[in-house]
C-alpha cells in the first residue's frame, strides 16, 4: 500500500531546514571575525606591560699606583685614548720604549688593567699591562722617531746643531728632561765623546734599548765664527745680551777665533770668542755664524 505525502508539507519542511542552516553559518562567521580583535588586544597589552631592559655598560675601577714612574713596551704596544680595547690608537711603541706613567691603574670588565701615561710633551694615554710593564728605573737611550732630526747645544729650535739623526737612532740619555713654554720637552744626552746635546721629544722616545748608535757630527769642532751681518758688536760676558757694554765692531766677513762655548739666551745663540785685543767676548748668532 502506497503513502503520499502532501506537496505543501514536504515543501514547509525543507523551508524550515534551510533557513536553520544559514542562521548557523552566520554566526560562526561573526564568532571568526570577533577572535583576531580580541587576540590582537591582548598582545598590544602584553607589549605595553613587558618594556625592553637596556643593556648594562661595561664597569671599571680606577686604582693609584705608586710602584714606579715609568712604564717599558714589553713589545709592540699601542697607546689608546681612552681604557678600551675599541679605542682609537693615540700613539705606536717598540719594544722597550718607555713611557711616564701617570700612577693610575684602570681594571675593566674584560678582565684588562690599562696603565695611564704621558706620551710626547703632553699626550695621555692608556697601554694595556699585558704589553706594559711599571718600572722605577730611569731609562737609558733616547730613540730617534724621524729621519732628519737636529740635536742641538741647547733647548731651542734656533740652537747651535750637534748633530743630525735619522729615525731608529739611539743616544745615551742623562736622565733629565727639560720643559718648555712652547709645549716642548727637550731631553739631555750624551754622546759616546762626552758632547752634550738636548732632542725635543716630539721627535724622539725614551727607551731602554739602545748602543750609542749617533755620534756627535764631526763639523761640531768649530774653529771660527765669521761675520754674517754688514756690521756686529762683540760684547763683554756680562749679561751676554744686547744691554752688554761693547768691546769692538765688527764688519762682514771677519773672522774671530772660537773658544768652543755657546750660551743661549732670549731665543739665540752667543758664540764665545777671542777679540782682536784677545778679550773674550761674544757675537750674536743673528749677526755670526760658527765655521
Amino acid at each position: 500500500m502506497k503513502y503520499k505525502i502532501p506537496l505543501l508539507l514536504l515543501s514547509t519542511s525543507l523551508l524550515t531546514a534551510c533557513g536553520s542552516y544559514n542562521i548557523s553559518i552566520e554566526k560562526n562567521e561573526e564568532q571568526q571575525q570577533a577572535a583576531p580583535q580580541t587576540t590582537q588586544t591582548t598582545t598590544q597589552q602584553t607589549s605595553t606591560q613587558a618594556p625592553s631592559t637596556p643593556k648594562s655598560a661595561p664597569s671599571s675601577q680606577i686604582i693609584q699606583d705608586n710602584s714606579g714612574d715609568y712604564v717599558q713596551a714589553s713589545g709592540e704596544a699601542n697607546i689608546r685614548k681612552s681604557p678600551d680595547i675599541n679605542s682609537s690608537i693615540v700613539k705606536s711603541a717598540k719594544s722597550g720604549d718607555v713611557f711616564e706613567y701617570l700612577h693610575e691603574k684602570v681594571q675593566t670588565s674584560d678582565n684588562r688593567t690599562w696603565l695611564k701615561v704621558r706620551y710626547g710633551s703632553s699626550g695621555i694615554g692608556y697601554i694595556s699591562q699585558k704589553v706594559g710593564n711599571v718600572s722605577s728605573s730611569t731609562p737609558g737611550y733616547v730613540r730617534l722617531l724621524e729621519n732628519g732630526t737636529n740635536i742641538r747645544m741647547d733647548t731651542s729650535t734656533t740652537s747651535t746643531i750637534v748633530a743630525t739623526g735619522n729615525a731608529g737612532d739611539t743616544i745615551a740619555y742623562t736622565g733629565y728632561s727639560y720643559p718648555k713654554n712652547d709645549g716642548r720637552i727637550w731631553l739631555e744626552v750624551v754622546f759616546d765623546d762626552g758632547t752634550v746635546g738636548y732632542v725635543s721629544q716630539k721627535v724622539a722616545s725614551l727607551t731602554t734599548i739602545g748602543s750609542g748608535s749617533l755620534a756627535a757630527s764631526s763639523s761640531n769642532n768649530y774653529s771660527v765664527v765669521v761675520v754674517t751681518a754688514n756690521e756686529a758688536n762683540i760684547r763683554y760676558n756680562t749679561d751676554k745680551d744686547d744691554t752688554s757694554a761693547i768691546i769692538e765692531k765688527a764688519s762682514k766677513g771677519e773672522r774671530f777665533d772660537y773658544t768652543g762655548y755657546t750660551f743661549p739666551d732670549n731665543g739665540r745663540d752667543w758664540y764665545e770668542v777671542y777679540s782682536s785685543t784677545g778679550e773674550i767676548g761674544y757675537i750674536s748668532s743673528r749677526v755670526g755664524s760658527l765655521q
